[in-house]
């Protein structure tokens, strides 16, 4: 796992210009120091491998909600609505994921992220409900969410966030 430290968003961007180029599993962590022009040994300091970089780089992408409130959790769309706008205003850093073959990262980070904002809709609930928000809820919407943006990027990024909501609600939920 990696440490929080100044150094770790040089590492994360050196990742995303290498994945221009290679496949993550072929970036290594002498391309990010020389890349980043951080030392290898500062490298050891923040993480303890490449796959530590992809998973802050996506945990960095939910660390940024915090405190917006167009992405607080709610019962209604926005939510969704907002969460793919945001995401697809970041599309770059979604490729390197998608490319990296390591969704099950974004998936993780997602699902850490919509169980801290679920604590915000808890008092709303009845006891049942809360119960399945904190339990089941965050794991289930990320993967499903995860699974459709990895299908998103695979297409093209052609889907607006209305008509990928639509495709979610619509057909989806229905199978």
């Amino acid at each position: 796992m990696y440490k929080k430290n100044a150094k770790k968003d040089q590492f994360r961007d050196a990742l995303i210009i290498c994945m221009r180029t290679k496949s993550f599993s072929d970036v290594t962590i002498s391309d990010l120091s020389r890349v980043s022009n951080v030392s290898r040994v500062t490298f050891y300091r923040y993480f303890s491998n490449t796959t530590d970089v992809l998973e802050y780089l996506c945990d960095s992408l939910f660390e940024e909600t915090e405190g917006m409130d167009e992405l607080k959790l709610s019962r209604d769309d926005s939510f969704v609505i907002s969460l793919l706008q945001y995401l697809m205003e970041r599309s770059e850093l979604l490729d390197a994921i998608y490319r990296s073959r390591r969704i099950d990262l974004f998936e993780k980070s997602m699902a850490r992220h919509v169980n801290k904002v679920s604590s915000d809709l808890l008092p709303e609930l009845s006891e049942l409900e809360q119960q399945y928000i904190t339990a089941a809820y965050p794991a289930a919407f990320s993967a499903a969410f995860a699974s459709i943006i990895s299908v998103w990027a695979q297409n093209g990024k052609k889907e607006t966030p209305h008509d990928i909501l639509r495709i979610f609600k619509n057909d989806l939920i229905h199978l």
